[in-house]
């Protein structure tokens, strides 16, 4: 039984087209992970609140 012969051709359109896209997407969420959230403080009382009630507490 003969062996099974692979030649390697280069990377394939379909890998560098999917790599670049992984690295976009990570890109971007590093730099969705730095922008700061604006919270008000009243809003985030009331949602805690909220929260508190609906678990029961």
């Amino acid at each position: 039984m003969a062996p099974i012969v692979v030649e390697y051709e280069g990377y394939n359109a379909g890998i560098v087209i999917g790599a670049a896209l992984c690295v976009v997407v990570m890109l971007w969420a590093v730099r969705r992970s730095d922008r700061e959230v604006e919270i008000i403080e009243d809003e985030a009382t009331d949602r805690i609140t909220a929260d508190a009630v609906a678990s029961g507490d």
